[in-house]
């Protein structure tokens, strides 16, 4: 099954690349994307047969955080059940995880490349938690 916001490529040497692919939207992390991650990973995890992985947002930055289009349209319980979800799948994966953090990594996005064992963060990278400005606590 291919994915539509989440490349997913499983390497001879048995690395798994997560390239975030959603650069119009400089890689928020939408409810789409984060079950496609999980699934990602758990594909991975049935496998067991993986050195671990590596997560890079595609385009210029590597996440912008959750996308906050989703918190206007959608029910704030379920948004929030299903990131606690994303947020344990992401953070208890038994493999490594490196984050290539190739521009900014903000809010959600810093979150997610904490939850990496590993971070290689390009000249270019930037990090930050801007939500806590307004009364938002990070993950």
């Amino acid at each position: 099954m291919a994915f539509e916001t989440l490349l997913c490529e499983t390497r001879d040497d048995g690395i798994a690349l997560l390239t975030l692919n959603r650069p119009e939207k400089r890689n928020a992390l939408s409810r789409q994307l984060r079950g496609e991650i999980v699934e990602c990973l758990n594909r991975a995890r049935r496998r067991r047969c993986g050195q671990g992985g590596g997560a890079v947002g595609a385009g210029q930055g590597f996440c912008a955080g959750f996308d906050l289009s989703e918190f206007t349209e959608g029910n704030m319980d379920e948004i929030f059940a299903d990131a606690q979800r994303y947020h344990r799948e992401v953070h208890t994966f038994p493999k490594p995880l490196i984050a290539a953090v190739n521009g900014s990594a903000m809010a959600g996005g810093m979150d997610l490349a904490l939850m990496c064992d590993v971070r290689v963060a390009a000249e270019s990278a930037v990090f930050g938690q801007p939500q806590v400005k307004m009364g938002i606590p990070a993950a």
